[in-house]
């Protein structure tokens, strides 16, 4: 058997497989009740069961090694392993050498750290920091985990789906290796860490004078390059602070690197990943900079795929956006290489002071689902309990789990036993399907170089806006959000690996955009409008490089004149025909005689003009805004009508949240609802064969209770089956025929009334659900089956063809 990675899903032994896993760590919970969790995993329909493999549990001294249990029971993997096998369940390790999981010095070994104190992390004081940060490249570092690696790898290779029997499916390098970066703001010092840095200077200038141009500095070598304050107050000072940033994207994957080929060389023939941290307090907003972190991992080793984290806490109108865009960023900085694979899927909660709601988080997790998906893996599936002495935050790990420490059932188990079957029925489908945009929405990483960042003296280094506010609230909070809001379909793409001929398949581009952008980018930009596309821009149209060198190429294309900025006390604009919509300052005042106004500042003077250039076009505002009031949605509407973009979907109640993906002949429709009070409305779509416009259901709306969602299926094929579903308004789980009769299992709420579509050459002979004969009609070669929910549970609904 083998298990391999496709562009958009994953595949054991050549047929489509979701990876449907729940997190269960073997050393969190007693030996005597391993076999009650996997067995109840398999019962709530997963089939792979994912742990990370903890370096200082079974190298418990040095040089002394325990997998079989003969030390300590809970050591035992080797007898977890083969529990696993027996119960059905494929497995996803992760050994490290980092597991971090809230485990003590995050799996490094105490030992370890205490013989060798010279392979922790430094701040700019010298001093090492209050949690075991190591020098990832440093020597001694690196020839513990290749000694650690050389024995966990071999029962990992053994083990592998690739071997007669094996049920390893793939293997994570390390875990989250930049987070610490990002939380504490501050990088290594190691001279370990600096001695790579001022080896990465070196080998992209080549000679140190060329890095005193650029940096105003007068260094005589490399080696005595200091790495910059982190509070940039000249505009120089921006050059050295990117090429900090890129330093450590570069060092990432050049530690990632190591891992892979210590694990290529040892045998291991599985897919690997390496899984991405960003959420903060239920919101993904610093995702995206996160993702820019690990860049040079994707780019240069395609063999790894970046997985997503999905941390939500509680679900609402605030962070309906975020499951999305976190999807739609990491596909787009992979370069749309490899399906999205979700390596923490929330299930539960780290904080005992957060409550957690299933019903939330069912809705959470269709919609990831929805927005292409193509694994996820429960974090925690099965709560936990430290060995004693090994926890960072307390003996407890994780709350509200499907499964509590002894086994037993929670409220959130039947959400994931029925979510698993959604999964399974439609996961194929919603992991190929696209939606056909045309929006791309284009991000630049440049501007996610902030990590290390503090502060920036805008005023000194003549800069309008900090990076931090434009990507945040301009770009995800506002734009991206509001479209969502509005059901525009958009892509995210990103410019650095975006070519000329794939952005020409936008009707609009639109791009959050600072002072400074290398020329290539600018040139990208500039062919896109040249050749046809229509470009909307804000707030800033670029006139340097990244290296802070004078470079209009986009401004000399759209022909731009003299511009001033001013800062009114309380800005306001008329955008189009939006009046009194507040931005920020400053705002750029433009004299172009030759194009039309659509920006007005109160005193008349244009800030905003939309310039054309044969077919194409460049909508450039001089200011931004993000989302605070109802002008602003209406503001991007107004850009969209510019082209008539609608999204493949909408509803008759604009509460609602729609979206339509197409999968040949085949479709499926988002829909959700995120008030807390029940919503209603009719779906208009469109016919994924004829392309016609529909309206379901064809009786009473579709009526969604607060915070819930569906997958609807449009003319999805039942296997083993000429029939094929249209829609439904109730969560379908599964269908399939069976002794000549068509069978459909439907959730929804207790009580409430659902409409089932189904295309059946003729007319059924009889309904059934459960058991209850039911009334229908047939029209057009479809059955359109009314039914009403139990408190019991689905409806399991019995067509009979014949």
């Amino acid at each position: 058997m083998d298990f391999k990675i496709t562009e958009d899903n994953f595949k054991l032994s050549g047929q489509d497989f979701y990876v449907f896993s729940g997190e269960v760590h073997y050393f969190r919970i007693r030996p005597e009740s391993w076999a009650i969790h996997l067995k109840k995993a398999r019962a709530a329909n997963l089939n792979t069961i994912t742990t990370y493999i903890p370096w200082d549990w079974h190298e418990y001294e040095e040089g002394k090694f325990d997998f079989s249990g003969h030390t300590n029971p809970q050591r035992n993997l080797l007898g977890f392993i083969e529990l696993c096998r027996k119960n059905g369940l494929y497995l996803i390790v992760k050994p490290g050498p980092y597991i971090l999981a809230e485990y003590l010095d995050h799996g490094i070994p105490q030992w370890l750290l205490s013989t060798h104190p010279e392979i922790l992390s430094i701040d700019r004081e010298g001093k090492p920091f209050n949690h075991a940060r190591v020098t990832l490249m440093h020597p001694v570092y690196l020839k513990y985990a290749r000694l650690w690696y050389d024995k966990v790898l071999a029962i990992i290779k053994d083990n592998s789906i690739t071997k007669s029997g094996g049920i390893i499916l793939s293997m994570q390098l390390c875990n989250e290796i930049g987070v610490f970066t990002w939380l504490d703001k501050e990088a290594d010092y190691n001279p370990v860490a600096l001695d790579h840095y001022r080896r990465f200077l070196t080998e992209k200038y080549k000679k140190i004078n060329r890095l005193n141009v650029l940096y105003k500095a007068k260094y005589k070598s490399f080696s005595s390059v200091v790495p910059p304050s982190g509070s940039p107050s000249k505009l120089t000072e921006l050059a050295s602070d990117l090429d900090w940033h890129l330093f450590w994207r570069h060092y990432y994957a050049t530690y990632v690197e190591h891992l892979l080929k210590e694990a290529v060389k040892s045998g291991i023939r599985i897919p690997f990943t390496h899984n991405l941290p960003g959420w903060v307090w239920g919101r993904a907003v610093e995702y995206p900079l996160n993702i820019a972190m690990y860049q040079d991992i994707a780019k240069l080793y395609p063999k790894v795929i970046l997985a997503v984290d999905h941390i939500p806490e509680n679900v609402s109108y605030r962070n309906f956006h975020d499951a999305a865009i976190i999807q739609q960023f990491t596909r787009a900085v992979q370069g749309n290489r490899g399906p999205t694979f979700v390596a923490e899927m929330q299930a539960g909660t780290r904080e005992h002071n957060v409550i957690t709601y299933p019903d939330e988080l069912e809705l959470f997790y269709r919609s990831a689902l929805a927005y292409g998906a193509a694994g996820m893996n429960f974090y925690m599936f099965s709560q936990g309990k430290n060995p004693k002495g090994k926890s960072a935050v307390g003996p407890t790990f994780y709350w509200q789990t499907p499964l509590d420490y002894d086994g037993k059932e929670t409220a959130l188990y039947p959400v994931i036993r029925r979510f698993g079957k959604l999964a399974s029925t439609f996961g194929a489908l919603t992991s190929r399907a696209k939606a056909g945009s045309k929006v791309a929405l284009l991000f630049y990483k440049p501007y996610y170089c902030t990590e290390l960042t503090h502060n920036y003296d805008l005023e000194k280094m003549g800069l309008a806006y900090n990076p931090k506010t434009i990507r945040d609230n301009i770009f995800y909070e506002g734009m991206a959000k509001i479209l969502k809001m509005l059901n525009c379909d958009y892509d995210i793409l990103d410019m650095e690996l975006t070519k000329p001929k794939d952005l020409a398949k936008y009707k609009q581009a639109w791009l959050v955009s600072l002072e400074y952008m290398d020329a290539d980018s600018q040139k990208l930009l500039a062919n896109y409008v040249g050749n046809g596309g229509h470009l909307v821009i804000l707030p800033r149209v670029p006139k340097y490089d990244l290296s802070l060198k004078p470079c209009e190429v986009l401004r000399q294309f759209l022909k731009l004149g003299e511009t001033e900025e001013v800062s009114p006390r309380a800005p306001t604009i008329d955008f189009f025909d939006v009046k009194e919509m507040s931005v920020l300052n400053p705002v750029e005042v433009f004299n172009e005689p030759s194009a039309e106004p659509m920006a007005l500042l109160p005193d008349g003077r244009t800030c905003g003009f939309v310039k054309h250039f044969g077919g194409g076009w460049a909508l450039v505002l001089g200011t931004a805004f993000g989302y605070s009031t109802e002008e602003n949605i209406d503001a991007y509407s107004r850009i969209l009508k510019m082209d008539d973009i609608r999204g493949n979907a909408s509803p008759t109640n604009g509460r609602m949240v729609v979206q339509e993906f197409f999968a040949g002949d085949s479709a499926f429709i988002f829909v959700a609802n995120y008030y807390r009070t029940a919503e209603s409305g009719h779906v208009i779509f469109a016919d994924p064969v004829t392309k016609e416009e529909r309206k379901m259901p064809y009786g009473a709306p579709l009526t969604l209770a607060g915070l819930t969602g569906l997958i609807i299926p449009v003319n999805f094929p039942v296997h083993g089956s000429t029939a094929r579903i249209m829609f439904a308004t109730s969560q379908i789980l599964s269908a399939f025929e069976k002794g000549g009769s068509v069978f459909v299992e439907l959730h929804g709420q207790p009580k409430s009334e659902g409409e089932l579509t189904v295309a059946i050459k003729k007319r059924p002979k009889q309904v059934f659900a459960d058991g209850r004969k039911l009334e229908f009609s047939y029209r057009s070669g479809e059955a359109i089956i009314p039914f009403r929910h139990s408190d019991e549970g689905p409806v399991l609904m019995k067509i009979n063809l014949s």
